[in-house]
């Protein structure tokens, strides 16, 4: 019987953790670390926060745990070398510059404390480097840095500045302009002509 029991708390126990990895993953991704309470991660698992620091110890290595070094890259890096401005374009504007969970720009949230600035160098080294990688050109490291220096940009424009010139721009607008440019920084070439009418909005 006892046996039975503690089978049964393990499994509540395991099942109260998930919860709280999941909304804490979704709380840093939105808010970053420091605006992010204990009490907030416990209220969306709909637990007691006394379970979070019995389960976790502190808020530091619950974040360590929610928000691991290695970022979700979605298939970016698996596919035709050629297709990689496509799906770069598409991860940005899906994933980075959207509303879901951003594997960089919300982290800029986080960058006035020192857990939230060496994620971020963390995921950084790991993107580029797996960029780097596909880069079958002289100075690959160079050409991914710049190539996501520009991607980061435009997420950050769009998802934090909130500019209206990107803001509501699909990958389709933003086609264009950008992936003869990525094309060519991946040592790839592109013909396609730069468009000369205006984007169009998704919100006009």
């Amino acid at each position: 019987m006892s046996t039975t029991v503690d089978g049964g708390r393990r499994r509540n126990a395991a099942a109260t953790a998930k919860k709280l990895l999941d909304a804490a993953q979704a709380r840093f991704a939105r808010n970053g670390f420091e605006s992010t309470s204990l009490r907030e991660i416990a209220a969306d698992a709909g637990v007691d926060q006394a379970l979070v620091i019995r389960y976790f110890g502190s808020k530091a290595k619950l974040f360590a745990l929610a928000c691991p070094t290695e970022p979700k890259t979605y298939g970016v890096f698996s596919g035709a070398k050629e297709e990689l401005p496509e799906r770069l374009l598409d991860w940005l504007i899906s994933i980075e510059a959207a509303d879901g969970e951003g594997q960089f720009v919300t982290l800029l949230r986080s960058t006035s404390d020192e857990a939230g600035t060496q994620l971020f160098r963390d995921r950084l080294d790991r993107f580029t480097g797996q960029l780097a990688a596909e880069i079958e050109a002289p100075n690959a490291e160079v050409r991914a840095d710049l190539i996501t220096a520009w991607l980061m940009g435009i997420a950050v424009m769009s998802r934090i500045a909130h500019r209206p010139s990107l803001e509501n721009l699909s990958a389709q607008d933003l086609g264009p302009y950008v992936l003869r440019a990525i094309a060519g920084l991946a040592g790839g070439r592109r013909s396609a002509p730069l468009p000369d009418h205006h984007l169009s909005l998704r919100h006009s």
